[in-house]
């Protein structure tokens, strides 16, 4: 009653009471329209990803989790077509042929909403009603009454249980499954365009798709656990990881040439080009050369604390067996998370997007961020596979492991690509002139052949041999392509950085060669002598027995 109320005071009144006028468009209504969208997210994602990850326990959550869906996506839609006034004339946003020679605006993300929206909601509702077709034979068997016979007898669609329709049942289920999940991503990145393609200072953001997307699911919390079940159990590659996290005082060392060198590498450290560029003398509060090296201090600082306490309680407990260091390092890992992605996003603001101090872009640290995650699965993968020759690593190691590995190189790769896109999207469809040259100087003089090679080979082809269970599950197959995503996450960064000093084409030096293989053998004798200091499993963690058992 109070909905009908409510709605019918809107139409009588007008859309006016949600504070919409002629310079706000939306006010009240895209609040609730994104809100519900973000509730909606969380149901089938988790059901999806769920039955993708064969969790057996997604069937006590499932039914509820893809209903709130369904739900959700209905209470969202009401508000865009409460918001135009007159609700019943809803249709003018489809492309039909009419007498009235109306036709959508296909560059619009308000259209593309109503496309991605309706999709979302059919795929969710045959989603979730695949699901039900078993339950609704088995009522349908159950049921006293011939009506109520005859009801579910449609529709479980002649289900009779036999092995033919399990198979076709179990293989359009998964289907659905995969087509569900990235619908998820797609349509709240579709939802975000609406405030990101919009030239309004504040929401031109390139930080927009996955800031909408990650609020989308917080909502579905089970996500978190459900990413968090192969990683709790994953204590073979806690070593090499704490191996490699205690070589950043080498890496700190390497860095010190570079001051040097900083007049050459940015021009903001020339003071004769600061003095002619007035958006330079804005930014110099920031931009100049002290406060850049305290800040690259204060960077290792933070990094080395954190490194310090998670390495110095894991041996701590080796020794001593006391299980309360794990308590202590389970509380340390989640700020440590925090202050790694708000420190590594300056740290690749400043020493990477400052190159170009006139451009910018919202998500280029998080970018980072995230291809750093694929190198680390990707080197922990060949790492381990090298130790699952050798004892003690070969006694606990299983191919599941190897599975979990490829899982997160699998997802975090899909992830850079999306957050890739993103930026390139919101880009492009701004064309504004502070931002547009930094795509048109890497699209030209064969630069645009490296950014079709970092496409396929640090995105396509990762990704569809990942898509594949047994390479995930093959300790030899899955370093190799460990080695392939290491190799060409150096010639993503070389795209990134390189066109800064060659705008008109690609330019290789002797030294862009033999600089990155003299560092590497640096960094991998570091991590190899790191690695041989310390067991290379945890033994006296009180975790390890029962994560093993599980296995």
């Amino acid at each position: 009653m109070v909905f009908l109320g409510s709605t019918g005071y809107l139409l009588i009144k007008g859309v006016g009471i949600w504070g919409i006028n002629n310079p706000v468009g939306w006010g009240f209504a895209i609040i609730n329209f994104v809100w519900w969208i973000g509730i909606g997210h969380a149901g089938t994602l988790i059901s999806a990803i769920l039955l993708l990850l064969r969790q057996e326990w997604r069937t006590s959550i499932n039914r509820f989790a893809e209903a709130m869906t369904l739900f959700a996506v209905a209470a969202a839609g009401m508000f865009p077509l409460l918001h135009l006034g007159r609700p019943w004339l809803f249709y003018w946003l489809m492309p039909y042929p009419n007498t009235m020679a109306l036709w959508p605006q296909f560059r619009s993300p308000l259209v593309w909403d109503v496309f991605a929206v309706s999709t979302y909601a059919m795929v969710s509702l045959l989603f979730w009603y695949v699901g039900l077709v078993p339950d609704l034979a088995t009522l349908r068997d159950r049921a006293q009454n011939r009506s109520a016979k005859i009801a579910y007898g449609i529709l479980a669609m002649g289900w009779r249980g036999s092995a033919i329709h399990w198979y076709r049942y179990e293989t359009a289920y998964l289907l659905l499954a995969g087509l569900a999940t990235p619908l998820v991503i797609s349509v709240h990145t579709i939802v975000s365009f609406d405030f990101a393609m919009a030239i309004v200072p504040g929401w031109h953001a390139t930080i927009f798709p996955p800031y909408f997307v990650a609020g989308a699911i917080y909502t579905g919390f089970a996500m978190v656990l459900t990413l968090l079940i192969p990683l709790r159990q994953d204590f073979v590659i806690q070593r090499i990881l704490e191996a490699a996290s205690r070589t950043i005082p080498v890496l700190a060392v390497l860095c010190l040439p570079f001051f040097f060198g900083m007049s050459d590498l940015y021009i903001w450290a020339r003071p004769d080009v600061v003095a002619a560029d007035e958006i330079l003398q804005h930014k110099s509060a920031y931009l100049n050369i002290p406060f850049f090296w305290i800040r690259a201090a204060g960077y290792f600082a933070v990094w080395s604390g954190f490194i310090y306490f998670l390495n110095k309680w894991s041996v701590q407990q080796d020794r001593t067996g006391d299980a309360s260091l794990s308590d202590r390092l389970e509380r340390i890992g989640g700020p440590s998370i925090l202050f790694y992605v708000i420190t590594m996003t300056l740290a690749s603001t400043d020493w990477v997007m400052s190159l170009d101090p006139h451009w910018f872009s919202t998500i280029f640290g998080f970018i980072f961020v995230i291809g750093q995650v694929v190198l680390t699965m990707a080197f922990a993968a060949l790492v381990l596979s090298k130790l699952a020759q050798y004892k003690p690593i070969s006694d606990v190691i299983e191919r599941k492991h190897f599975h979990d590995l490829g899982n997160l190189m699998l997802a975090f790769i899909s992830l850079w690509a999306y957050v890739n896109v993103s930026q390139f999207l919101i880009i492009w469809s701004g064309n504004l002139p502070e931002e547009i040259p930094w795509y048109i100087h890497r699209m030209q003089g064969g630069w645009g052949a490296l950014a079709v090679f970092v496409v396929v080979f640090h995105f396509l082809v990762p990704f569809v041999l990942l898509l594949m269970r047994r390479n995930k599950r093959r300790a030899n197959v899955l370093a190799k392509i460990a080695v392939g995503v290491i190799l060409v996450r150096f010639f993503d960064l070389y795209w990134i950085i390189a066109p800064n000093f060659y705008p008109h084409g690609i330019h290789v030096h002797w030294l862009d060669v033999v600089t990155p293989i003299g560092w590497g053998e640096i960094w991998v004798a570091a991590f190899i002598w790191q690695l041989k200091g310390r067991a290379l499993l945890p033994v006296n963690d009180p975790r390890l027995q029962e994560a093993f058992a599980h296995e």
